[in-house]
């Protein structure tokens, strides 16, 4: 039994030969009882001690549980479901707001694009808002929590480096598979304009790897590892919804990719450092590329050619299994991720 089917709100007693009292979990206290002479208080010693400890003062005074009242829980995918509608509730909340704002503001109906500067800088600020707001929910809300390394510091910088090389390895190829596949990037003029917006780059390299680990690894495939008995449906079922949230067909492969690998350090490290690092490597990693690039929409085949742009794909797969054999040496051990132990 679960450690949440403990948490008693309240347990109906009935004495054996008088009549019925009501018990708090929490206090141990008699809530009611259709004999106040009757009335008792349960020793500090069975107080908050769950279901056996009251079962066994019960008996000491002559009392046996009528019936249990459990918590209820949400279904696995109950939470899922709910994490995801948090998200997107968010999102509307402040871009509805925003948008709304600036509509009454300039005396119009019309919903301007976003070549139109001031609009896009509401934009901008409302999805850093947003970000900022699901962030600190996923926290204060004890969804999840950064769970820090515990590991020595020399550890921790081969883990740190290796993570490193893992994620710029995994880039190499699944950039080349990305250009094969020439799929539509329907947010082309969204992300130019981001890329030379102050508040764009704080968005896409520090704010998106921070909270999107908290809520797909963090929130989301931590609870599924607790409660699926296999760890691989939990990283792609998980990596999975990462890559479909993003909603531009450019970026659903590579992000459904990453995810298994950012997914994949979460359940070897037990940490979501090590994935946060990637993300805001790999996420800096473009952002640097396009505004330093003498062509930011040049590709890996049209400046190294066909083959050269293979070679430079092997030798992405090359590091990425590389530094995959070198953290598996390194943490040899999976941290075990299961459910608190039941209260006795």
């Amino acid at each position: 039994m679960r450690r949440s089917q403990y948490r008693i709100s309240s347990i109906h007693w009935r004495q054996k030969t008088k009549n019925p009292v009501f018990i708090s979990i929490s206090t141990g206290k008699v809530l009611s009882s259709y004999d106040t002479k009757q009335m008792l208080t349960v020793s500090p010693c069975y107080r908050g001690r769950g279901y056996g400890c009251l079962r066994s003062a019960a008996w000491m005074f002559s009392y046996e549980p009528l019936h249990i009242e459990p918590d209820k829980e949400p279904t696995i995918m109950g939470r899922t479901i709910k994490l995801l509608l948090y998200y997107f509730a968010y999102q509307l909340a402040f871009n509805g707001v925003f948008i709304c704002s600036y509509m009454i503001y300039n005396h119009t109906t019309e919903v301007p694009g976003i070549s139109d500067g001031p609009y896009f800088n509401l934009l901008l600020w409302a999805s850093v808002l947003a970000t900022v707001a699901i962030g600190i929910h996923l926290l204060a809300g004890k969804y999840t929590s950064v769970h820090p390394v515990r590991w020595n510091t020399p550890q921790t910088i081969k883990i740190g480096l290796s993570s490193i090389v893992l994620v710029t390895g995994m880039g190499l190829w699944t950039n080349y598979l990305n250009e094969l596949a020439d799929l539509p990037n329907n947010f082309q003029e969204m992300f130019d304009k981001m890329m030379h917006h102050p508040l764009g780059i704080v968005s896409i390299v520090i704010l998106a790897p921070l909270v999107e680990e908290l809520l797909f690894r963090g929130s989301i495939q931590g609870h599924l590892l607790r409660k699926w008995k296999n760890p691989v449906w939990a990283i792609l079922f998980s990596s999975l919804i990462f890559g479909a949230v993003h909603g531009n067909p450019v970026q659903i492969p590579f992000a459904f990719v990453l995810g298994t690998a950012l997914g994949w350090m979460y359940y070897r490290t037990g940490s979501l450092l090590p994935s946060i690092l990637m993300h805001f490597v790999n996420n800096g990693t473009a952002v640097c590329t396009f505004l330093f690039a003498e062509d930011p929409q040049a590709t890996l085949i049209s400046t190294y050619g066909t083959g050269g742009a293979a070679g430079i794909a092997v030798l992405g797969v090359v590091l990425t299994v590389v530094s995959i054999g070198y953290i598996v040496r390194q943490i040899p051990q999976t941290p075990v991720w299961k459910e608190p132990a039941p209260m006795p």
